[in-house]
């Protein structure tokens, strides 16, 4: 007879069971139970039932990314083990198991102040990693005796510790009626490794006071035991500065559970929070995690992480948290009872069941990644004092800046989103931020304020517009600029609301004033660039951004996301953020890495002139100041210079290049160098990526459309003709009708190179006989692919046009118009877009 084996278990919930049957029952009391009534025990758990999923479909999910980023280091999942007390009383290897389980599987784990296994010793037990795994961190319950808080800091410090997680809900322990009914003593041979706080019998100090029943006998554990019982009398004035003073490890506190706490740690300058109700264990009647975070979220407001604790045993619990705006989820008991089942090996089953659970959550919601989903979560049992009101609005509470979760494309148009990197390849030594500040009154939550920084000093190069009502900061980093030489910037500051044009003397002084607080914080002098774009005509409300300037600041970053927000700041009617980095190597230095990063905005009121739209450009080259102007005016011309959406030049249109050199090698300082060459080309690469992005998302556009003018007589007689057609209403429009009218492109052919009424027409009659002759000229429509070619005029004849042929090419999203004029062998190149009815609504009904 085949012998029957129990099935392997398939979620947490198997386990747990089977942790519960090799527990003794005084254990399982312990970690299972919470205070009084267990409300916010049980409501930890039940809530994630009440919060529903809307499923997406038709989304690529083959390769679902469920990566986070926390302090820079990258965790393969947003799930870590918190900290819990005795662990070697559930399971083999207690705390050392439970690491190196979750290093195995690359997350993070925190160790209890109350471990069964020193610091030193559990640090030590995990094997040789690099620099990219992040280090366990540490949780502290501040003593009454700060000497002896002081030796625990100083042996984590040493130990290599990351963190340092500070216990805040815990001044004394709560009400616990199951705890005191069935008592829990360490047995022989176990002993709270980290401090001396054990009385014999293995019970702590603290329990002793929970224990006592009267005043008296409390007093009377008060006096014995005092300096080893945590203290009671924790501050935000006094406590978090002694913690600085005496620590170099990132600080994060566990257990805020209100907007108001929130605030407070950012403003006590810590580096982390989790959410957290000691799972359920302190307090008992209080909201659950879950239906806080949103309240904390929009409190820190990106400014760092948020972490969040309690009642996740699923893997769609930890989508629903992280997409309401956590950035880690923390397991407790989940984690134990892994070790209970199995060790190291059944904690690891345990992070393999809700990855797996996880992974599989995003890919039958639509979500290849936290960023590509939101949750517009219903939950219809939870009072409108639970924050409602905050979840009304958690579509835009997705913008902070400083972690892989930190983004939310839900704003994006699906068929944007290609269009936006997930990762990217940033320059040494600059850092970027994006802020809310609320520049104009119809946002409420969306960044507006970019701030890039540079940790040493840049040579910079601008071009701006040459509207002849130049907006207040093109004349304000202008006149910088050619004062300073192009030497010794170091940040770019940018709002987006308001353009500051046309605002007379006052506008002039608010962008001194943006530029003056920037250079304070940073601690320079004359060092910062300033762009605005938005309405003409309003003064900036400077007081908000001055205010927040100093939080743009504190929160710069240089991940991935941080560059995104930053990109994002810069948007007004634009529908996606446009970001390209790269990396280069150049001839002189083929070992060393270079990064150049580009970051523009522009969906309407787009036709440059010798500028821009507004767009920074940063790498960590070294580039002598001289060589920048040149650089960049023979990227403008050939990249930006060569769009148009709808033939305006803006009062604001400016783009900015910075050197900071961080990356090393030798200067750029001929322009007759190899390398001047090689870097002009990954310049003009960058750039002609960024100005195309620009098109793709021009206002109401459904058709990006490249316009070719070869075989001219000159370059500049190109580049005209095709800025004609690429700006012709009735072109723009024949192509969004989808229709082969070819009349219209030669319309605009033959007339580009004409002179003004008024003007002297010799000059357009000599370019036009030069580079245009009808009986030469060709027009031609292109596939995306360019495999299917179709004629329209050849030599000056009109061709016999398919018309399904010509309405498959136009159909396409990317076509090309190719007009061959057969008097020489120039080229150029514009970029452009059809013209839409929803172009026309978005500017009727937007004030730009």
């Amino acid at each position: 007879m085949r012998q029957s084996h129990p099935p392997d278990p398939v979620c947490v919930k198997d386990i747990q069971d089977i942790a519960k049957s090799k527990l003794s029952s005084a254990v399982w009391e312990y970690y299972t139970t919470g205070a009084d009534e267990q409300q916010t025990l049980e409501r930890n758990v039940s809530i994630y039932d009440r919060v529903l999923l809307r499923p997406q479909v038709l989304r690529d999910v083959s390769n679902v990314d469920t990566r986070t980023t926390i302090f820079g280091r990258t965790y393969d999942f947003p799930i870590a083990i918190a900290p819990s007390a005795y662990q070697k009383l559930v399971g083999e290897g207690g705390e050392v198991a439970l690491t190196r389980a979750s290093h195995a599987l690359g997350t993070n784990f925190i160790l209890s102040s109350n471990a069964t296994t020193s610091l030193e010793d559990v640090l030590g037990a995990l094997p040789p990693r690099d620099s990219s795994y992040p280090n366990p961190w540490f949780q502290l319950y501040f003593l009454r005796s700060r000497e002896a808080t002081a030796r625990l800091i100083q042996r984590a410090e040493k130990a290599g510790y990351e963190a340092l997680v500070l216990t805040v809900d815990t001044v004394v322990l709560g009400n616990r009626y199951h705890e005191r009914k069935t008592p829990l003593t360490l047995p022989p041979g176990l002993r709270m490794a980290n401090q001396d706080s054990v009385k014999a019998g293995g019970v702590s100090k603290g329990r002793l006071l929970l224990n006592e029943r009267t005043a008296k006998e409390a007093k009377q554990v008060m006096e014995e035991h005092g300096d080893l019982i945590v203290d009671a009398s924790l501050s935000w004035e006094e406590t978090i500065p002694w913690l600085r003073s005496r620590t170099t490890m990132k600080i994060i506190l566990k257990g805020i559970m209100v907007g108001e706490d929130a605030t407070k740690a950012v403003e006590a300058g810590v580096d982390g929070i989790i959410v957290s109700n000691h799972g359920g264990r302190q307090l008992d009647g209080v909201p659950s995690t879950l239906e806080v975070l949103p309240e904390i979220v929009a409190a820190v407001d990106g400014r760092l992480p948020v972490m969040l604790d309690g009642g996740i045993h699923r893997g769609s619990d930890i989508f629903k948290a992280i997409a309401l705006g956590a950035d880690l989820c923390f397991i407790g008991r989940s984690a134990l009872w892994g070790l209970a089942y199995n060790g190291q090996s059944g904690v690891e089953t345990v992070l393999h069941i809700l990855e797996r659970e996880l992974s599989r959550t995003m890919a039958l919601a639509g979500a290849k990644s936290f960023s590509f989903y939101h949750l517009l979560p219903l939950l219809p049992h939870v009072p409108d004092h639970h924050n409602m009101r905050n979840f009304a609005r958690f579509p835009k509470l997705g913008h902070r800046g400083y972690s892989a979760r930190s983004y939310s494309t839900s704003w994006i148009p699906q068929d944007k989103l290609k269009y936006v990197p997930s990762d990217g390849h940033y320059p040494q030594g600059f850092r970027v931020s994006g802020t809310f500040v609320g520049i104009k009154p119809s946002n409420t939550a969306e960044p507006d304020l970019a701030f890039l920084a540079s940790d040493r000093p840049c040579a910079a190069a601008a071009f701006f517009t040459k509207n002849k009502f130049q907006a207040a900061p093109v004349t304000f980093s202008r006149s910088l600029l050619q004062r300073k030489g192009g030497i010794g910037f170091h940040s770019v500051l940018i709002n987006s609301g308001c353009a500051n044009a046309v605002t007379g003397k006052g506008g002039l002084a608010d962008a001194e004033a943006m530029a003056l607080e920037a250079d304070r914080v940073l601690g320079v002098e004359q060092g910062t660039i300033v762009m605005s774009t938005g309405v003409i005509g309003q003064r900036l409300p400077l007081p908000k951004i001055i205010d927040n300037i100093p939080l743009g600041y504190q929160a710069l970053g240089s991940t991935h996301q941080h560059w995104l927000e930053c990109a994002t700041a810069i948007c007004t009617t634009d529908t996606f953020p446009k970001l390209s980095s790269k990396t280069f190597s150049l001839p002189s230095s083929p070992s060393v890495k270079y990064s150049i990063t580009g970051l523009t905005k522009g969906a309407g009121m787009i036709h440059p002139n010798m500028a821009t739209l507004l767009g920074v450009i940063v790498t960590d080259a070294p580039i002598a100041s001289n060589m920048l102007p040149g650089l960049l005016k023979g990227t403008v011309d050939k990249s930006f210079n060569s769009i148009t959406i709808d033939g305006d030049t803006s009062t604001n249109d400016t783009v900015t290049l910075l050197a900071n050199g961080a990356a090393g090698g030798q200067q750029i300082d001929s322009e007759d160098s190899l390398d001047y060459k090689a870097f002009q080309k990954v310049l003009i690469d960058i750039s002609t990526e960024l100005a195309q992005l620009v098109v793709r998302d021009g206002e109401g556009a459904t058709k990006f459309v490249t316009i070719t003018v070869s075989e001219t007589a000159s370059e500049q007689g190109a580049r005209k003709i095709a800025s004609t057609i690429a700006r012709s209403p009735l072109v723009k429009t024949a192509l969004y009708g989808m229709d082969a009218n070819w009349g219209r492109i030669l319309c605009a052919v033959g007339y580009s190179l004409l002179s003004e009424p008024g003007s002297s027409t010799a000059e357009g009659r000599d370019a036009a006989n030069a580079d245009i002759d009808s009986s030469k000229t060709s027009v031609s429509l292109i596939s995306k692919e360019g495999d299917d070619v179709l004629a329209l005029l050849v030599n000056g004849e009109p061709q016999v046009v398919d018309e399904g042929r010509a309405a498959g090419i136009l159909r396409n999203q990317d076509i090309e118009i190719l007009i061959q004029l057969g008097t020489g062998k120039e080229e150029a190149k514009h970029w452009t877009c059809d013209l839409s009815h929803e172009f026309i609504s978005i500017n009727a009904d937007y004030r730009s």
